[in-house]
Formats: C-alpha cells, sequence, structure tokens
C-alpha cells in the first residue's frame, strides 16, 4: 500500500481549456466532459508520458458523468437524460439509446437535471438536482432500450455516485455520505449515513476500495470491507480542488481545476491481465538480407517492448521503433547472416504493471534462383519447394508461423488446423512453390487434408493432393502467401478461377512481379493504369493453361519510355473475372 502523503510520481497531463465536469477511460482513450460543453473531448495516451488531443463528440447536452464499460460510453446529460455510445471503434463514436423520461413514478430524467453516473451491474444510477429525485435508477441491460426502475430521495442536493454490487454511495453537498442498499433497484432503501465524508466531488469504487475527489481535502481512499461504514485509510493533498477521480489497472487518473494528472498506485490493481503479443516475421521489401519483426500488443505498454533474436551463437536485443500508437504496432529489424532456425523474444508491460514475454521460432534458407530449393519450418513437418528459374535472383527465404492476433489472419472461418497458419516469404526468389506436409495423423474418417491460403480476407482452399498411404499431402501456391493445412469433408470446394498475390516488390524501382495462379484455361489480361485512369502498359492479353504464372512490369509506358514515381493499378482479367491490384513506383 501507499504510505500516507506518499505519490510514486506524475505522468503527462494536457490543458482542456475549461473546467472537467466528469471523464472515463478505455484502454489508451480518455473521455472528458467540460463544465458548459455539449460535447465530449477525447483524448488518446499511448504511454503514461504522452497524452494527445483525439476529436470532439458532438452531445444533445452538457456531458456531466461518464462511464466506459465492454466498449459502450454511457453519459448522463444534464438536460437530455441518459445517452450510451458504442466506442468499440478508434475511428467513430455512434450513438445506440437513449432514456429521457415517459417511466412514469417521476421518471422524467431529464426535468430533473442530471448530475453524475454510475454503472453497476445491468443498473445506471444517476443523480440529478432533485432532492426529492436524488437517484435514479435506469435498467440498462438492453443499451438499445434503458428503461425507468425507480428514483430514490435522500432529501439533499448530491454530488455524485458510485456503485458495487448493489450498493450505492452517493455524495452531498452537505450531511456526507449516503449508503443505499440497491439489490433491488425497484425498492432502493438507506443503509447508512458517513457525515464526515463531505465535499467528495467524485467516487470511484473499485473491489474493496472506494477512491474520493474531496473538494478542498485532495484524493482520499476508503476501505470497504463493511460496505455500509466506509473507512478512511490515505489522503494526498492535490495542487487544486480535486474535481474527478478515476482508476484504470495500477494508475489513478485525478483533474482538478483544468488540468488532468496520473498517479501510480498500490492499493488495488484493477487490471490483472498480461498483455499478448502477434509476432509478424517477414522479408523486408527493399534489401532481401534484412528481416522485419512486427509485434502487435494487445493493449497499450509503458514502453515499447524489448525484442531479442537468437540464432545459433548470435543473440542480438534489437532497437525497437513504434510504428502505430493507437494500435500499439512496434517494428525491429534484424540482418540475417546465416540459414537455419531463428526465435524472437518479446518481453513489456502494460499501463497496469502487468508485464509478459512471448516467443516465436521461424525458418531462414538461402536459396540461388538457378538451383532452387526448399525451406521446412521449424518442426520439419512442413516443406516448401522452390524449383529453379531463371526469372528469380538468389535471396533469403523465410518460414515462420502465424499468430491467432495477427490482423493477416483474422476473419474467415476454417476447420481447425492441422498445421500452421504460415507466412511464407520468397524475396527475390517469388514465384510459384509446392508445399508438403508430412507425416499426417487425424482420426477424423472420411475427411481429407486441404491446403488454404489467405486472400483477399478469406481462407480460400487449394487443390491438394493427398496419399493417405505416405501421410503426406501436397498443394501449389503461386507464391509468397499465408496459408494452413485443415481437415474437408469432401475435399476443397472448386477454387476461384482467378487468384492474385500482391505484387513484389511494393514499392519498387525499377520492376515488380505480379503472381497469379488461373485454376483452368483462361484468356489473361494484365494492364497498367495510373491515377486518372489512363493506361500505361498492356502486359499481357492471350490465352494461358491452367497453374501460376508471374507478370513482370519493368515500370515503362508502352511508348517505351519511363513512367514517373507514383501509384499505379494493374487490372488482371481472366475470361469474366477481375481483380486489381495498387503498386507504387518510386524512382
Amino acid at each position: 500500500l501507499l504510505q500516507e502523503g506518499e505519490v510514486r510520481g506524475t505522468g503527462d497531463s494536457y490543458a482542456l481549456g475549461a473546467q472537467t465536469a466528469d471523464l472515463a477511460l478505455f484502454g489508451q482513450r480518455i473521455f472528458v466532459a467540460l463544465v458548459g460543453e455539449s460535447s465530449l473531448v477525447e483524448l488518446r495516451m499511448p504511454t503514461p508520458d504522452r497524452i494527445l488531443f483525439t476529436r470532439n463528440i458532438p452531445l444533445p447536452a452538457e456531458g456531466a458523468g461518464l462511464v466506459v464499460r465492454d466498449s459502450l460510453l454511457y453519459v448522463a446529460m444534464t438536460t437530455a437524460g441518459l445517452g450510451i455510445y458504442d466506442v468499440a471503434s478508434i475511428d467513430t463514436v455512434f450513438p445506440i439509446g437513449f432514456y429521457e423520461g415517459g417511466g412514469g413514478g417521476g421518471g422524467d430524467l431529464g426535468e430533473a437535471n442530471a448530475l453524475h453516473l454510475a454503472l453497476d451491474g445491468d443498473i445506471a444510477y444517476v443523480t440529478t438536482a432533485d432532492p426529492g429525485r436524488s437517484l435514479f435508477l435506469i435498467d440498462v441491460s438492453d443499451p438499445a432500450s434503458p428503461e425507468f426502475r425507480s428514483t430514490y430521495a435522500t432529501g439533499r442536493r448530491p454530488l455524485t455516485v458510485a456503485a458495487k454490487d448493489g450498493i450505492a454511495y452517493v455524495s452531498q453537498r452537505v450531511q456526507g455520505l449516503v449508503v443505499i442498499d440497491a439489490t433491488n433497484p425497484s425498492a432502493p432503501d438507506s443503509v447508512g449515513t458517513r457525515r464526515e465524508i463531505t465535499l467528495s466531488r467524485r467516487l470511484a469504487v473499485v473491489e474493496n476500495y472506494m477512491f474520493a475527489a474531496r473538494r478542498g481535502q485532495g484524493m482520499s481512499v476508503y476501505d470497504l470491507s463493511v460496505p455500509s461504514f466506509p473507512s478512511a485509510i490515505w489522503q494526498e493533498k492535490t495542487p487544486e480542488n480535486a474535481s474527478d477521480v478515476a482508476l484504470f489497472g495500477a494508475y489513478l487518473a485525478e483533474a482538478d481545476g483544468s488540468a488532468f494528472r496520473l498517479y501510480k498506485q498500490d492499493f488495488v490493481n484493477a487490471d490483472l491481465a498480461a498483455p499478448n503479443y502477434a509476432i509478424g516475421i517477414l522479408s523486408n521489401p527493399f534489401a532481401n538480407a534484412y528481416v522485419d519483426i512486427i509485434v502487435v500488443a494487445s493493449e497499450a505498454l509503458v514502453d515499447k517492448p524489448a525484442i531479442r533474436l537468437v540464432m545459433g551463437e548470435t543473440d542480438s536485443s534489437l532497437f525497437v521503433f513504434r510504428l502505430d500508437s493507437p494500435h500499439n504496432v512496434y517494428r525491429s529489424t534484424f540482418r540475417l547472416s546465416q540459414i537455419g532456425t531463428a526465435e524472437v523474444f518479446v518481453t513489456g508491460e502494460d499501463l497496469s504493471g502487468n508485464k509478459s514475454d512471448v516467443s516465436r521460432a521461424f525458418s531462414v534458407e538461402y536459396v540461388r534462383g538457378s538451383k532452387g530449393g526448399s525451406i521446412y519450418e521449424s518442426a520439419g513437418k512442413v516443406e516448401v519447394r522452390i524449383p529453379a528459374r531463371e526469372t528469380s535472383g538468389d535471396s533469403y527465404v523465410l518460414l515462420a508461423p502465424v499468430d491467432a492476433l495477427d490482423p493477416d489472419v483474422a476473419g474467415g472461418d476454417v476447420p481447425a488446423a492441422l498445421a500452421g497458419p504460415f507466412r511464407l516469404s520468397l524475396g527475390r526468389a517469388e514465384g510459384p512453390v509446392v508445399v508438403r506436409a508430412h507425416d499426417l495423423v487425424f482420426a477424423d474418417a472420411g475427411k481429407t487434408p486441404v491446403l488454404y491460403r489467405k486472400e483477399e480476407g478469406a481462407w480460400t482452399p487449394c487443390a491438394t493432393k493427398y496419399d493417405a498411404e505416405a501421410r503426406v499431402a501436397e498443394a501449389d501456391l503461386s507464391g509468397s502467401s499465408i496459408f494452413l493445412l485443415a481437415l474437408a469433408d469432401e475435399g476443397p470446394p472448386e477454387p476461384p478461377l482467378l487468384r492474385v498475390e500482391p505484387n513484389r516488390p511494393n514499392p519498387f524501382n525499377p520492376r515488380t512481379t505480379i503472381a497469379l495462379h488461373l485454376s483452368r484455361e483462361a484468356r489473361l489480361c494484365v494492364s497498367i493504369y495510373d491515377v486518372a485512369g489512363r493506361r500505361v502498359r498492356a502486359l499481357e492479353d492471350r490465352r494461358l493453361a491452367a497453374g501460376a504464372h508471374l507478370v513482370v512490369w519493368d515500370g515503362t509506358g508502352d511508348d517505351g519510355r519511363a513512367a514517373g514515381s507514383g501509384i499505379y493499378f494493374a487490372r488482371i482479367e481472366a475470361d469474366d473475372r477481375t481483380l486489381t491490384r495498387k503498386m507504387v513506383l518510386l524512382r
């Protein structure tokens, strides 16, 4: 526990320009209601020492109380009742449901003038400026249709409310704190009063502790071991009059005057879940001897994660770049100098002090284009055979497992994988390959192994040969891709006529390769267009046999002149199927 008077340091602050009415925290997002403003301010906190402005969110009336739970933001508004908003997306906020009045029995919340809000189970507790209806209890089990349950009169104008396990704590300007038993939301009843707990502007209850922002007193913490009798255990003066308090993880958020501050506290950790990491292993598009390690954290971290790579006798701690703060994406780069199995170790800590580490192994092979070669995943059961071809250069090739958290594999239902998913990065050896899975064992009679590849957000089955006696499955891939092996009832359905990989490299200079696959003979037309829709180059217009094919654009137009830097589009047509791929030429 914190000792009396001890503060474990502050993080960043952000000037809001007006007095805060309330705030709510959701991951690394902060929603703030300001006095006199019919809108919310949304801030973003990539790390505790950085607070950034995101947007203003308009409201029907001035926001008075805020709570976020399960990606829903509950807003008590002074003259517009209760509003519920979906904040699951970081890109947009949209309303779901409202309650203003019409509930009968004095249930006109908009008329009573809401002051603050708490949420416990399916009940929203809203304090109002009407002493005869000090507390409204609203059923929000259906967020789209909130329903009135009851009101409770404390006889005094309340300041704020907090609730836990059916017990509501209502702070008043005078007469201290009222404790209300609301286990029956239709018949709430007072079970105690603490007159000495005065001027609590905001309360937050987590586990057996109540945190209070008290005007003139700063921040206080109370033990709720006896719910009807909160007892003080800690107090800290703040620079100005404390107006709001909230708890997330191991951090205490406090607002006073027109500033927002963070404090590290050790009373209770509201977040005990350690972060997870998706680790992506990719060939660098510009330098084939380098591998890019992309880490996506499941939540905000206090700092960049530590990333190590171990390969043979090499053990390197890598420099880490933060790529995308809202989505917690990080990158490291490592120069390859040997082949074999490498292992990546990632260690990080979330804002609540929870630490975790994850490791991933991947395979590295060096393939000479004129000779071809093979690469095996680290367990040795899946092999990718790369045939010799004149158009390919010598290249490092990577085969790495793909995490379930990886955004590249999200979506598209397939049966449980026998092997994979894997990400194959061919580098300069781009082109058709053969995937072989060995020593397959499964108990589902009547089913057969099928190779699936990720294409345009969905898992697409590939024509797969299976030798039951040898327990070997084999399928063709048109090039670098994400794939897995799973069981199907009767083999894969008929594959699409045309499959097209993203061009590689991209961006490129001076040439790029488009790998595609035809499931049957078809007339193939490939043309390059600029952003204005003008055709720059016709690359193919002929009938081709079924199978994998490569189309190369050397960055020139039909007139033989070099095309300028910019964005171009490849239009690929096979009979009645048309696909488009965007590419970037950088001179």
